[in-house]
């Protein structure tokens, strides 16, 4: 008897015999395990049953409870983990990508990380591929039987896993039960899933029975501690490294509810925001996504969990397409790893770089092209690796040179996909190759190419891949006129639109479906598509077509929407729009530039200006020709259409002319929409009334534009919480910057981070020349020349905000103030010059630091000039007493006199200067005191700190200097003052006349010296400085004009002597 009829006959004998509970779950459960027919039932039953379903069940069952089920793909890997397939299954039925995924955590219960990260546009064929091998791997579990309670907490990707179970053959038997009470729990994907299985057969409804049978639960499988930091985040990676990410997301919301009661440190709660973020970004939700990183990055530790949440920030708004910000956070992330080079995200920033420049600049780069794919080659990022080969240098598309080089590096991309068995990939160079092939003239080659990536995407699934594939194919059908084959393709997939969030593939598809209308005279149909075309356009800031792109310029979308408004009679609106266009300064794409002419040469029709007319239409055929014969279909609707123009204002010759010509073109080319099936030519009226009729549009632009305004509002919402933060940081520098230089430093770096700049210096003007503060370097970027700096200073001070030089990309601003002169240069990427709300921003933090900077240059000035001498310009008394007590904590910090360093005191006092005072006057003494001072700063060096001491004594200090080398610092001081002459030249100069001095006059210098090592405490220089004035006086007494080591003559100093100090010296 099957499970279905035994069923049936459980009804009758329920309510004929009275069965008890227990027999009726019994009888239901072994009737179902020993069917042959299926494998696969599903239980609705209320919660308080579920014991007494479990009391019923015999030994070999296995009970599973979905409830605080952390598995990934649950039940299914938990189920596999039982079992343990054998690793030489695992290795021949997985995904290479995902091999060691499966290994590890069947064998472990855990995943290791992958060598590669996931590629986001191949997320879905991940979880196609993830999928497979756990149907795979169910087929070898023996003859088991598994009963799964609360079957409403199963995830969106363990639902596609029960869908196909039910179509393979198995040994194993799944019982899925259903809480009836708690469906209202259950996602909105489960719901529907529940609903699909209802009228199943293999469906079943359990009402409540009344038992007084003793229950018991111990077949339940254990659940672990949901409240332990490591079994929280290994559930989120496993999650993640299985792609179960409605599962992770899941986890997630709870993790955000709960997160505070869980007493978790600052580390943690970081590492676990960032696997909360890479689970919402995979799964698609990236302004939440978003927020988990800001969360991370904004404890500004530039740790690895930093890095991470930098490169993860720059894949976010690449998918949301806010380029500007993903090439910041990519420049960011190189910057940061300037020095590590080796890191893994060294390579993914410059991946980045690479694939978000592409999309950006206004020149492709193929050394970035190359240097990305050779670092992630390094590393063995094989598939990150095939997915940038494939993101193609719009230098190779748009040159026909670089053909034959785009198809055998497409041959090396299928290569390597093939090996990879990675068949998106396969399919995405399937698509590329079409492409050219088609741009080549190839086009059956280029059909058979679309036709294989079709199918490949097709069997795949995936909506967005789709989407592009039958956009080309699109286009292949537009291009041989078969307009309605073009709209139909892309007409039965158009309404799922709204599921995107490419807004670029979305305005592309709606390009290319606004074509087939336009050129099959669907005029009023296409019109507003071209209308939400244009607001996508300007929304979503991609009114200026990017390089590598198939997008639409705005002025291609305009001159078709003003030619409609030409065949609706709107006559002034298309001339005012002609006017527009040509005088915008804004490009069209080639290809429709000449739809400009068309217009021009109805517009000159309407006003009888049939010569003008015509000349303005041999244009139009000349520069669509030179395109080659894949636009030919344009050339044929243009010469029909001038030919309708031409008819309607009475010039029938000529219209019967260009109407032969194009219906000639049209037979040659095989174009059936064109000739009407005719050989012998066609009429005016066979082609204005015999249009193909379409099916209905199946889009809700309304949504689409809807849906589009909400991104670009959370989008800016994003860019000012990013401006937010970077003003902030902006202003939170100063309480622990004790300098300028320090400070600008810090803000130098601060702006680098905030902006793309190649380049950003921090310049003043010091003694009438500029010398650099602090700069920061991106790559070798030409500065200005110092008359340049000068000239765009003066420009910058008229202007009073960051001025531009569009022609170089320089951004000035000057930031002098009262006595201080300085500027702030910017070398801006040309692929993102700032926009009208970065400069603001940055123009609001620039001011800031302006006053900053000339508050610690003036705190600066004044704490210098408090602790100089002004006659010396050396250190003073109150510099000295500074000094001393900062050196005393430096050699404080070693333990002993053995580890410490030696430091030496030089106390030096000048011979014979009260004679110069008191012959010459004090002129004479403040002369040999300021030229005595430049000496010494020139004798010793840089890290010795001079000071003067007090009228004519002066203080060395010398770091790591014992007292000979001090003493013979001092013979070199002696033999400097023998070659200046004793200052007896400048004396001279000063007094105008000549000076005789007798040699024992003349000018010169006694000293004492000792160090730390003489002290009883090594590390108080007071009592050093102390005995290096005993020794100042023993040179004194004893003849001046010497120096003297404090312990080489300790013993001949008496007390006597030390009391006499200084008297008459």
């Amino acid at each position: 008897m099957g499970v279905n009829q035994f069923v049936e006959v459980l009804v009758g004998r329920c309510y004929n015999f009275f069965m008890s509970s227990s027999d009726i779950y019994s009888s239901f459960t072994e009737s179902f395990f020993e069917s042959y027919h299926e494998h696969v039932c599903y239980v609705s039953l209320p919660g308080n049953s579920v014991k007494q379903l479990i009391a019923s069940l015999k030994k070999d069952a296995t009970v599973i409870d979905m409830e605080k089920d952390f598995s990934p793909l649950k039940p299914f890997l938990e189920i596999l983990s039982m079992y343990r397939p054998s690793e030489f299954l695992i290795e021949e039925k997985s995904y290479i990508l995902q091999k060691n995924t499966f290994k590890s955590y069947l064998k472990y219960g855990f995943a290791t990380e992958r060598t590669d990260i996931f590629v986001p546009i191949e997320i879905y064929y991940e979880k196609l591929r993830c999928r497979k091998t756990i149907l795979e791997l169910l087929k070898s579990v023996p003859d088991a039987k598994f009963v799964i309670l609360n079957a409403q907490f199963i995830c969106e990707e363990a639902i596609d896993i029960i869908r196909e179970l039910e179509k393979i053959e198995t040994q194993a038997k799944f019982v899925f039960c259903f809480d009836t009470e708690r469906m209202d729990n259950c996602t909105e994907v489960m719901t529907k899933f529940f609903d699909s299985i209802s009228n199943n057969k293999n469906f079943f409804t359990i009402s409540e029975l009344d038992s007084d049978e003793k229950q018991e639960d111990s077949k339940l499988v254990s659940k672990t501690n949901v409240t332990d930091f490591d079994v929280i985040y290994n559930s989120l990676r496993n999650n993640r490294m299985f792609v179960s990410l409605d599962q992770g997301c899941q986890i997630s919301d709870w993790i955000a509810k709960d997160i505070g009661r869980f007493g978790f440190n600052k580390l943690q709660n970081r590492s676990l925001f960032m696997e909360m973020a890479l689970c919402y970004f995979y799964a698609g939700r990236y302004d939440t996504a978003s927020f988990y990183l800001n969360n991370v990055i904004k404890e500004q530790r530039d740790d690895e969990l930093d890095i991470e949440a930098l490169f993860f920030s720059c894949q976010v708004f690449n998918m949301k397409n806010a380029n500007a910000s993903a090439l910041k956070y990519a420049n960011l992330v190189i910057e940061k790893l300037r020095n590590n080079k080796g890191s893994q995200y060294y390579a993914y920033g410059r991946m980045m770089e690479y694939i978000i420049m592409e999309q950006v600049a206004t020149k492709s780069s193929l050394d970035k092209y190359n240097e990305s794919l050779n670092l992630l080659m390094d590393h063995g990022f094989v598939n990150n690796c095939l997915t940038t080969m494939l993101t193609m240098p719009w230098a190779y598309v748009d040159d026909s040179t670089k053909y034959v080089q785009m198809i055998s590096k497409l041959d090396e991309a299928e290569k390597l996909a093939r090996k990879l068995n990675n068949k998106f990939g396969l399919s995405t160079a399937c698509h590329w190759k079409g492409i050219i092939c088609s741009k080549m003239g190839k086009m059956d080659e280029a059909n058979r190419l679309y036709l294989e990536c079709n199918d490949i995407r097709t069997e795949i699934g995936e909506m967005s891949a789709i989407i592009k594939i039958r956009n080309g194919l699109s286009y292949e059908y537009l291009m041989t006129a078969q307009f309605r084959k073009s709209f139909e393709l892309i007409n039965g997939f158009v309404e799922r639109l709204n599921e995107l969030s490419d807004y670029p593939e979305i305005i592309i598809t709606l390009q290319n479906v606004a074509r087939s209308l336009f050129f099959s005279r669907h005029f009023d149909e296409a019109y507003p598509l071209y209308g939400t075309i244009m607001h996508l356009l300007n929304l979503l800031s991609l009114n200026e077509r990017i390089l590598n792109s198939f997008l639409p310029e705005y002025n291609d979308i305009l001159v078709y929407k003003s030619l409609i408004d030409f065949y609706n009679g709107d006559i002034i609106r298309a001339k005012i729009n002609h006017h527009n266009i040509s005088h915008s300064g804004k490009p069209m794409t080639y290809i429709d530039k000449p739809l400009l002419l068309l217009l021009k040469s109805f517009i000159d029709l309407s006003e009888k200006k049939i010569n003008a007319a015509c000349e303005e239409f041999q244009k139009v055929i000349e520069e669509t020709r030179q395109f080659g014969m894949n636009e030919d279909y344009r050339v044929v609707f243009m010469y029909y259409e001038f030919a309708c123009w031409l008819d309607k204002y009475g010039y029938k010759i000529e219209s019967d002319r260009y109407l032969k010509e194009g219906f000639s073109l049209a037979l040659e080319r095989g174009m059936d929409y064109f000739t009407k099936g005719k050989t012998s030519g066609v009429t005016i009226d066979d082609y204005r009334n015999n249009i193909e009729p379409f099916k209905a549009l199946n889009v809700n632009l309304s949504y689409i534009e809807e849906k589009a305004e909400k991104e670009c509002l959370v989008n800016q919402l994003h860019g000012r919480l990013r401006d937010s933060q970077f003003l902030n940081r902006i202003m939170s520098f100063g309480g622990d910057i004790t300098s300028y230089k320090s400070y600008a430093e810090r803000v130098l770096q601060a702006l680098f981070d905030y902006t793309t700049a190649e380049a950003i210096v921090i310049s003043k003007k010091t003694s009438g020349k500029w010398e650099q503060l602090s700069s920061i370097f991106r790559s070798n970027v030409e500065v200005p020349a110092e008359k340049e700096l000068e000239k765009l200073l003066r420009k910058s001070k008229s202007n009073g905000n960051l001025l531009m030089d569009k022609q170089r990309g320089w951004y000035v601003y000057d930031i002098s103030k009262f006595d201080y002169e300085g500027l702030i240069f910017i070398a801006q990427n040309e692929a993102s010059l700032f926009s009208p709300e970065e400069l603001n921003i940055l123009n609001i933090a620039i001011t800031s630091v302006q006053s900053q900077l000339v508050m610690y240059m003036q705190n600066e000035y004044l704490t210098y000039m408090s602790s100089i001498d002004q006659l010396s310009q050396l250190k003073n008394r109150r510099a000295l007493d500074e000094f001393i007590e900062l050196e005393d904590k430096k050699l404080r910090r070693y333990n002993s006199k053995k580890l410490t360093r030696e430091e030496s005191v030089c106390f030096v006092d000048l011979d014979n200067f009260k004679f110069y005072n008191d012959n010459y006057g004090h002129e004479a003494g403040d002369l040999l005191i300021a030229g005595f001072a430049a000496m010494l700063k020139k004798v010793f060096r840089e890290v010795d700190f001079i000071g003067r001491f007090g009228g004519d004594e002066f203080i060395v200090i010398l770091p790591e200097t014992n007292c000979k080398d001090a003493k013979k610092i001092c013979s070199r001081l002696y033999k400097a003052l023998e070659n200046k002459n004793f200052f007896l030249d400048e004396l001279e100069d000063l007094i105008g006349s000549k000076v005789n001095v007798e040699p024992e006059n003349r000018l010169g210098f006694s000293a004492g010296i000792s160090s730390n090592f003489d002290a009883e405490e090594y590390f108080n220089l007071s009592e050093v400085l102390n005995k290096a004035d005993h020794a100042l006086y023993y040179s004194k007494q004893n003849g001046k004009g010497k120096a003297s080591i404090w312990s080489e003559i300790k013993d001949f100093l008496t007390e006597e002597s030390n009391s006499d100090m200084h008297k008459g010296c």
